[in-house]
C-alpha cells in the first residue's frame, strides 16, 4: 500500500591525505567517521554528462558548453514585486540564470568546473592563520592552528539581523515577516514543538513549536544545507544533506561535502561520506525504517545532483547500509543515465524494500532495497529540455502514486503565468503503485514558470488524499489529485492584495503525530498550519539571517542592506529587525542588490535591485524619505538595452559628498547631485566591446582618478582614468602588469590620501596543484601590481575597504570570513571571532568615525564589530606558509 509524488521541474588531488577530526571536540566520536580525501585536483579520463548530450560540439569552447547547460538548468524565477519602466536591460536570459551566473561563475575555474575539495582546503588553511590584533588585547600577532588565539578577545562581532525582515508598513505585501529560503523541514515525529530547518546559513532547530530558533551548525565546514531527515526510530539521530538544492548547476557542487549526522539532537555533528559525496548537493536524505535507530547498521538513501565537469563526481542513488559512514553508488545500470543528477528517493514503509528514486529521466522503483531498479515511468529523452528535474514522496498508506513533470506549455494564469504567458507541468496518477499512469489534467501548469528553481510536492502520511503541489504558488487537493485549490496566489495580486505566505516554494513537512500540521518554506521564509493548510501562520519573527549582497552603515548607526528575493532593507533602531524599503515605483521585492547610506542624511540611501521582468533587471533609485518614496536614478543612456549591465549594477559612493556617486554599465557614469543627472565617463564600451563594469571606485582625495573592473564571463579587465573630470573625453588606460587574467576582478579600494594605492581582489577558487592568488596592490597608479595574499587561502574575496582614519589597515571580505592587514597588505590576519567560522562574506562598510564594521553575509545577516579608535602598528607576525601539510581542525557546534 503506497502513495508517492513525483515532479519533475520546468522547461526549459594529489594531495596528502586529510583526516577528520573525530576525537576531538564537537565530531561524532569513533573512528568510523573518519574521511579521506584521495583527490584534490582533476580526475584523469573522467567521463562526463558533456559527452552524453547530443548537441555537444567538441570544437565549441568548454566554458560556452557548460553556460548552454547552465541555461537548461533554469527558468526565471517570477519575484512577488511588480515590473518597472525605465530600467537597463541586463541580457535576454532568465532571471535565476543571471543570479546564479552572478554568484558562482566568478568562483568557477575557466572551464566553468570546481575542485570538490577547493574549499574544505581553504577552511584547512584559515586555520593557520593568526588572528588580527584588532580583535585582541595588546596587539601583536600570534600564529594560530585552530581554536581561540591566546590573548584575550576584547572585540568580537555581533549579529545585528534580520531577525525577522517586516514590512514597513502593514498595507505592503500580505504576507508579513520573512526570513531566509527554507531548503528543508524535518519534524520530530512525537513532539510537535520539536522541529529543524535548512537553509544556506545552516541547520537551525526550535523547541517550541518554531517561536524562537537557535542555529546548531555553527564550525560546520558548510553551511549550505539541501535536506534533513530524523530517525524516527530515535528522534535524538539526525542527518543533514549539505549543498544547495535551488542553486543547481556550479553551485551544488562547490558547497557539498557530505552528510552531517548527530546524536544527540543537533548538539554536536559528524561529517561522513565525504570521500564519495563531496562536491553535489544532497538533494534528499530517506532512512529505512527496517533498520531506523542504529549508529551503525540503519540503511540510508540519499539522492545526488551536480553540475558536470572532469573534477566533479558521479551523481546518482547513493545507499549506505552503517549509518551514513560510507556509500556506494546504486543507480550505475540506468540506462547508461549513472552521471544524471538525482533529485529525490523516498522509502515505501509499508512495502519492505521497496524504494522510488527520481532523476532527470522518471521514476524508477527497487524491490531490493536499491540494489536493482526498474523502470516505472519514463518521460521525454534527456535532450528534452522541459524536462530538468523531479521529486517525489511516499505516503504511509494507500495505493496512489502521484508523479508530475515540467512538460507542456499552457497558457494563463491558473498557475503563476500572466495572461497569455507559457506555464509548465502535468501531474499523472497511479492507483496500482506504479504500474500504469493518468494524467491530472487539472493539474496542467503547476509548476507555473520556474519549477527548476522552486518546487514542492507533499503528500499526507495518514490520508493518501490530501496532496499538495507548488512552485512560485501553491495549490492543494483533497481528492487526490481530481480537483486543485490555490491557497496563496501571486499572479496580478499588486502589493496590499498579495496572499499570507511569500511565494516560491522548496519545502513541505507533516507532522507524523497529526497531519493537519503542516509546514511549508519558501524564499520568504517558514509557515505553519494547524488545520491541514485551510490557514497558515507566519512562523519567521525569531528566525535569524539573510542572503546578502550589499551592506552600507551611517553615522548614526543606520544599516541597510540587499538580500535576495526579500529586496533592500532597513535595520529598525537597535535591530535585530529589519523593514524592507519600498518606494514609487514599487522595489520591495525581488533581488536587493548594492546598497549605499548618506553619511550626512540618513533618511537618504540608493539601493540597487533585479525585479520580475528579465528585460527590467539591473534597476537603481534613491529615496530621501527612508523608503517612503523612491526615484529610479540609471543612467539615461543605459535605459531601454541601450546597454547592459551586471546582474546587480555596481555601486559607488563618495564617503565625503554622498551626493556624489558612480555606477557601470558598458560605461562608466558619475552623478554629482544624488543621480538627477549622469556623465559618461569616457568610452569604456568602445575601449573594452562587450565587456560590463564589475566594480568602480573613485579616489578619496582626487576625483580625477576613477577605476574600473570589468568582465565578460572570459575577459578580464581594469582601467583607470586620471582625468575623469573631462567627461566624455575621459582616457582609459588598462591595466595589465601583474594582474591575473582568468579571474574576475570582485572589488577595489583607493588609499584615502594616495589616489594612485589602489587595491583589487578576485573571485575563483584555484586547486591544490595551481592555488591562485586574490588580492593585488598597485602604487603607481595601475601601471603595476603585486599581490599581497601568499599567506591568505585560496578563495573567492569579495570586498575589500581601506580604514580612512589608518590607511595601512585593510579589510577584506572573502568566501570563508573577514581578514585585517594593519600594515598594507605584507601581512594579513584573520578577523572573526564571533563570527560563526567560515562564512560567505560578500560586503563589508567600515564608517571610519564610529570605528563600525559591517559585514553582510550570504546566509546568516548582517554582523558588527566595533574596531579600536588606533589599530596598533604590526608586531611581531608570523603567519605559517600555506603549504600542502595536512593539519586537523576541530570543528564544534552549538
Amino acid at each position: 500500500m503506497l502513495t508517492a509524488v513525483l515532479a519533475l521541474p520546468a522547461a526549459a588531488r594529489a594531495a596528502p591525505g586529510l583526516t577528520w577530526p573525530c576525537g576531538s571536540s564537537g565530531a561524532e566520536p569513533g573512528p568510523a567517521c573518519q574521511d579521506v580525501d584521495p583527490v584534490a585536483g582533476r580526475r584523469p579520463g573522467r567521463r562526463t554528462a558533456l559527452v552524453r548530450i547530443r548537441c555537444y560540439n567538441p570544437a565549441m569552447p568548454r566554458r560556452r558548453v557548460l553556460a548552454l547547460l547552465n541555461l537548461l538548468f533554469f527558468l526565471a524565477p517570477t519575484a512577488f514585486s511588480l515590473p518597472k519602466a525605465g530600467s537597463p536591460k541586463v541580457t535576454g536570459k532568465p532571471r535565476s540564470i543571471l543570479r546564479q551566473e552572478w554568484f558562482y561563475n566568478p568562483r568557477s575555474l575557466p572551464d566553468g568546473s570546481f575542485a570538490p575539495s577547493a574549499r574544505f582546503f581553504a577552511l584547512q588553511a584559515l586555520g593557520r592563520i593568526p588572528y588580527s590584533p584588532l580583535q585582541l588585547r595588546g596587539g601583536g600577532f600570534t600564529p594560530q592552528t585552530g581554536g581561540l588565539p591566546t590573548q584575550a578577545v576584547t572585540r568580537t562581532w555581533e549579529f545585528l539581523g534580520p531577525r525577522p525582515l517586516t514590512p514597513s508598513t502593514p498595507a505592503q505585501y500580505g504576507f508579513g515577516n520573512t526570513s531566509v529560503k527554507i531548503n528543508a523541514i524535518a519534524l520530530h515525529p512525537t513532539d510537535l514543538n520539536v522541529l529543524y530547518i535548512g537553509s544556506f546559513g545552516g541547520i537551525l532547530k526550535s523547541t517550541d513549536g518554531g517561536s524562537s530558533w537557535n542555529y546548531a551548525s555553527d564550525g560546520l565546514p558548510s553551511q549550505a544545507i539541501s535536506s534533513i531527515a530524523i530517525d524516527t526510530a530515535a528522534p535524538n539521530i539526525v542527518y543533514a544533506g549539505t549543498g544547495d538544492p535551488t542553486f543547481a548547476g556550479r553551485g551544488v557542487s562547490l558547497l557539498g561535502v557530505g552528510l552531517y549526522r548527530s546524536s544527540d539532537s543537533g548538539a554536536t555533528w559528524g561529517l561522513y561520506g565525504r570521500d564519495t559525496l563531496e562536491g553535489q548537493a544532497v538533494h534528499k536524505v530517506a532512512i529505512d525504517p527496517e533498520t531506523s535507530g542504529s549508529l551503525t547498521g540503519t540503511v540510508l538513501y540519499a539522492a545526488l545532483r551536480n553540475f558536470p565537469s572532469p573534477l566533479t563526481k558521479t551523481p546518482g542513488l547513493y545507499k549506505s547500509s552503517n549509518s551514513g559512514q560510507t556509500w556506494t553508488l546504486k543507480t550505475s545500470q540506468l540506462d547508461g543515465l549513472q552521471d544524471l543528477s538525482g533529485y529525490d528517493v523516498a522509502v515505501d514503509t509499508t512495502s519492505p524494500g521497496r524504494v522510488f528514486y527520481c532523476n532527470v529521466r522518471g521514476l524508477y522503483r527497487s524491490n531490493d532495497y536499491g540494489e536493482t531498479w526498474s523502470s516505472a515511468l519514463v518521460v521525454n529523452e534527456v535532450s528534452n529540455s522541459n524536462i530538468l528535474g523531479v521529486k517525489c514522496a511516499v505516503s504511509l498508506a494507500g495505493a496512489n502514486v502521484y508523479y508530475s513533470n515540467s512538460d507542456g506549455a499552457f497558457t494563463g494564469t491558473a498557475w503563476g503565468g500572466s495572461a497569455g504567458s507559457p506555464v509548465a507541468g502535468k501531474v499523472f496518477r497511479s492507483t496500482d503503485g506504479g504500474a500504469t499512469f493518468s494524467e491530472l489534467t487539472a493539474a496542467r501548469g503547476f509548476c507555473g514558470t520556474q519549477c527548476s528553481y522552486d518546487q514542492i510536492v507533499g503528500v499526507d502520511p495518514v490520508n493518501q488524499n490530501r496532496v499538495f503541489l507548488g512552485g512560485v504558488e501553491p495549490s492543494s487537493s483533497t481528492d487526490s489529485g481530481q480537483t486543485w485549490t490555490p491557497f496563496a496566489k501571486f499572479s496580478g495580486c499588486g502589493q496590499a492584495a498579495c496572499p499570507p505566505i511569500h511565494s516560491d516554494f522548496h519545502s513541505i513537512a507533516f507532522h507524523r503525530a497529526n497531519t493537519d500540521v503542516v509546514y511549508l518554506g519558501n524564499d520568504g521564509g517558514l509557515w505553519r498550519s494547524n488545520d491541514g493548510g485551510l490557514t497558515w501562520a507566519n512562523k519567521n519573527d525569531s528566525i535569524p539571517g539573510g542572503l546578502l549582497v550589499g551592506v552600507s552603515v551611517s553615522a548614526n548607526g543606520k544599516v541597510i542592506g540587499g538580500l535576495q528575493d526579500n529586496g533592500n532593507n532597513v535595520l529598525v533602531g537597535a535591530g535585530p529587525a529589519f523593514a524592507m524599503v519600498y518606494g514609487a515605483p514599487a522595489t520591495g521585492g525581488g533581488d536587493g542588490g548594492y546598497v549605499k547610506i548618506d553619511q550626512a542624511n540618513s533618511n537618504r540611501y540608493y539601493y540597487t535591485y533585479v525585479i520580475a521582468n528579465t528585460a527590467d533587471a539591473g534597476a537603481m533609485s534613491r529615496t530621501d524619505d527612508d523608503g517612503a518614496t523612491g526615484t529610479s536614478i540609471v543612467p539615461a543612456e543605459a535605459i531601454n538595452g541601450a546597454e547592459t549591465s551586471e546582474f546587480y549594477p555596481p555601486l559607488f559612493m563618495s564617503h565625503a559628498d554622498s551626493s556624489r556617486i558612480l555606477t557601470g554599465f558598458n560605461n562608466a557614469y558619475r552623478s554629482l547631485d544624488a543621480g538627477a543627472n549622469w556623465t559618461r565617463l569616457g568610452g569604456l564600451k568602445a575601449a573594452a566591446p562587450g565587456l560590463k563594469v564589475t566594480r568602480i571606485h573613485e579616489a578619496p582625495s582626487n576625483p580625477n582618478y576613477v577605476y574600473a573592473a570589468m568582465s565578460d564571463g572570459s575577459d578580464h579587465r581594469v582601467y583607470v582614468t586620471k582625468n575623469a573630470g573631462l567627461g566624455t573625453a575621459a582616457g582609459w588606460t588598462r591595466s595589465t602588469n601583474g594582474l591575473p587574467t582568468t579571474q574576475v576582478p570582485a572589488s577595489l579600494a583607493v588609499h584615502p590620501t594616495d589616489p594612485k594605492t589602489l587595491y583589487v581582489t578576485y573571485s575563483q577558487y584555484g586547486t591544490q596543484a595551481a592555488p591562485l592568488q586574490h588580492v593585488y596592490k598597485s602604487t603607481d597608479a595601475g601601471t603595476t601590481f603585486v599581490s599581497v595574499s601568499s599567506a591568505l587561502p585560496d578563495v573567492p574575496f569579495h570586498d575589500i575597504v581601506v580604514d580612512t582614519a589608518a590607511p595601512n589597515s585593510v579589510f577584506a571580505a572573502s568566501d570563508v570570513g573577514v581578514f585585517n592587514s594593519i600594515d598594507g597588505g605584507k601581512t594579513w590576519g584573520r578577523l572573526d571571532l564571533g563570527m560563526p567560522t567560515g562564512l560567505i562574506v560578500n560586503a563589508l562598510w567600515l564608517h571610519s568615525g564610529t570605528r563600525q564594521l559591517v559585514a553582510g553575509t550570504y546566509g546568516r545577516g548582517v554582523f558588527k564589530v566595533t574596531l579600536p579608535d588606533a589599530p596598533p602598528p604590526p608586531s611581531g607576525l608570523a603567519a605559517a606558509p600555506l603549504g600542502a601539510s595536512s593539519i586537523s581542525w576541530n570543528w564544534s557546534a552549538s
